[in-house]
């Protein structure tokens, strides 16, 4: 999908969670922000 990572291999994300791909949001573990899960829960709330 040409969705950019970073050197560690985390999703890149803006302030709202969107990436570089119109349309395509990431959020949880994959971003390497927190990695628990109720943070992820409210990351896909908001």
């Amino acid at each position: 999908a040409g969705v950019q990572t970073d050197e560690r291999g985390y999703v890149k994300v803006d302030a709202v969670m969107r990436t570089n791909v119109p349309h395509i949001y990431s959020i949880g573990d994959c971003t390497g922000k927190m990695p628990l899960a109720h943070v992820a829960s409210a990351m896909g709330i908001t």
